[in-house]
């Protein structure tokens, strides 16, 4: 018998009805809907709970996790008095459910009303499923952003759902979206960061999007390699390597799941890189930050990469299945690591770069997510050389 097939749907008193088990292959992962938290269980713990979803007292769960996994019987004792304990104080079993989980209220967008000037020319683009109608206030703000965006124009028949205005107003860069001042930077420098912003930002809200992952995304023979990991890990640096080597791209910093199939949705807005990563990159993008003058907020210089033809996806609007997640980090002066992940433990580090659709985050979602990771190759990539990096990762689909 598969006792991870044979689940008792009945809920113990003991147990909280709004935490759950979602297996993953031999491990599982617990839910707590209300926290809005998941916590990890290896084989014997998810052994464990479904042992008390069966309703059977602590020494009969011992007596079969010690005849299922060949343990002195001692030993199957301290697994579930331990496994007992741990859940009790993270208020998982014979606890009241806590206050329902609160979303925090969102930060309302400052938007005015301004005179918006007559453009000096007008392009349309397609993201997501939303078109959006870029106006330029004039030949240099044209000249910087079009060349970023014309692998994302939209026929000519396309109406416009948004109207976005980029223009000068005395020494100040100014974004507004239909009439209304959304941004606006203190020079021509800041125009590309702003505009990539919030065409992703409006694109994602029009969106129905299953969820959203911080990470880059490429596609090599009809498969997408999803690149998820935090700020200053260079994910954006391989991303832009491997478009440069032969894959598609289908997003640089935001990846969004379809909501009926969770395949990968592109986003592929143009690779912001920073200064640090120029060298680097020097071999597969010759000239990289010759010519910059994009920056941010916090004052660091990027370049933005308008995206090679032969890195064009054939049809944006398409979902595209993950076949690998790759959690990548570079580390200067250390040896290339490549080594497989567990589900489990990809699942666990994905959450910090996931952000659902709609909150709260549901036990359907939860088991969604496990069984579409369940299906997909995970590795973890430490490399201190960008073109052992892209090796690697052109070695996954050759």
């Amino acid at each position: 018998m598969d006792w991870r097939k044979n689940r008792n749907p009945q809920v113990p008193a003991a147990l909280r009805s709004d935490v759950s088990l979602h297996i993953l292959g031999d491990e599982a992962v617990l839910f707590d809907g209300a926290r809005q938290l998941l916590y990890a269980a290896n084989t014997v713990a998810a052994f464990i709970w479904c042992r008390l979803e069966d309703r059977l007292s602590p020494a009969d769960i011992a007596a079969d996790v010690a005849t299922t996994f060949s343990l002195p019987r001692p030993t199957a004792d301290i697994y579930v008095a331990d496994s007992l304990a741990a859940w009790r104080d993270l208020g998982l079993i014979d606890s009241a459910p806590p206050a329902p989980w609160r979303p925090p209220s969102p930060t309302a967008i400052q938007r005015r009303t301004v005179a918006v000037p007559p453009p000096y020319s007008v392009s349309s683009y397609r993201i997501l499923d939303t078109t959006v109608a870029l106006h330029f206030g004039d030949r240099e703000l044209a000249g910087l952003i079009e060349p970023l965006l014309a692998h994302l124009a939209a026929p000519a028949a396309t109406t416009p759902a948004a109207a976005f205005d980029l223009f000068r107003a005395g020494t100040r860069i100014v974004l507004a979206v239909d009439g209304s001042r959304i941004d606006d930077g203190p020079d021509i420098g800041h125009a590309a960061w702003m505009t990539m912003m919030h065409l992703a930002d409006i694109a994602l809200e029009r969106d129905g999007a299953f969820c959203a992952f911080h990470a880059g995304a490429v596609v090599r023979h009809g498969r997408c390699l999803l690149l998820p990991g935090e700020s200053g890990y260079g994910k954006s640096t391989l991303v832009a390597a491997l478009i440069h080597s032969g894959f598609q791209l289908a997003g640089d910093d935001t990846i969004i799941l379809a909501g009926d199939s969770l395949d990968v949705r592109p986003l592929p807005l143009p690779p912001c890189i920073k200064e640090g990563a120029w060298a680097a990159l020097t071999p597969f993008v010759p000239g990289i930050g010759a010519a910059t003058v994009h920056s941010r907020p916090d004052g660091r210089r990027l370049d933005y990469l308008p995206v090679p033809p032969m890195a064009r996806l054939a049809d944006p609007a398409a979902g595209v299945p993950v076949g690998w997640i790759v959690f990548p980090r570079y580390v200067a002066g250390a040896a290339t690591q490549f080594a497989p992940l567990g589900k489990l433990a990809a699942l666990q580090r994905l959450m910090p770069d996931f952000f659902p659709a709609a909150l709260p985050l549901t036990r359907d979602q939860v088991e969604r997510l496990a069984r579409w990771i369940e299906g997909i190759e995970c590795f973890d990539l430490r490399h201190s050389s960008l073109t052992e990096g892209v090796a690697r990762l052109r070695a996954l689909s050759p």
